[in-house]
């Protein structure tokens, strides 16, 4: 019917034939192979169109599950992402992993919510910089008289960026709650 690729049916065959330790070994040397030239972002996608969702906005470290459509290519999302329920127990989904050298910038949405006070929006973008991290977008609007909610899109390299990003913000004077939206 054309719902799977042949990629992923020769895969999930060899799976099946093979021992899985023999099979991560195959695929690590394959990837390292690859990689001589330019790192890969998720392991077995090989020769596949990957594209990241912007629903969830998974980002390296994050747990990333596939949704093949045979228009698009795989589709990754975060395992959490509520945009896949439907789809996650069938031949479309299949478990990804991240590379291990992934390189590169990934935008994640936060939302900060703080104290309306003079200098804020400067000491949080200093905060955001010394974090070496790049605000993509930033809307600031009031909630109540003495409250701001922010919504801000930041470039992050991985997990771990993105917590130190949000570290260095949540130490930030009147700032009461900081969130990824997922």
């Amino acid at each position: 019917l054309g719902n799977v690729s042949p990629l992923m049916v020769a895969r999930r065959l060899a799976f099946a034939v093979r021992d899985i330790a023999e099979d991560e070994e195959h695929e690590k040397q394959e990837a390292t192979e690859k990689l001589s030239q330019k790192p890969l972002l998720i392991k077995g996608t090989e020769g596949m169109v990957v594209c990241f969702a912007k629903c969830c906005q998974p980002i390296p470290g994050d747990v990333v599950i596939g949704i093949f459509d045979a228009g698009r290519g795989i589709m990754v999302h975060m395992e959490q992402c509520k945009e896949i329920n439907s789809l996650r127990n069938t031949d479309k989904c299949i478990y990804l992993s991240w590379e291990e050298n992934v390189c590169g910038d990934f935008e994640v949405d936060l939302q900060v919510e703080a104290l309306n006070e003079r200098g804020l929006l400067a000491n949080l973008t200093m905060a955001i910089a010394s974090a070496q991290a790049n605000i993509e977008s930033i809307n600031v609007s009031r909630t109540r008289e003495q409250d701001s909610l922010i919504e801000l899109t930041v470039a992050v390299k991985s997990r771990d960026h993105l917590a130190k990003v949000m570290r260095r913000i949540r130490i930030l004077r009147g700032i009461a709650k900081i969130s990824r939206k997922k």
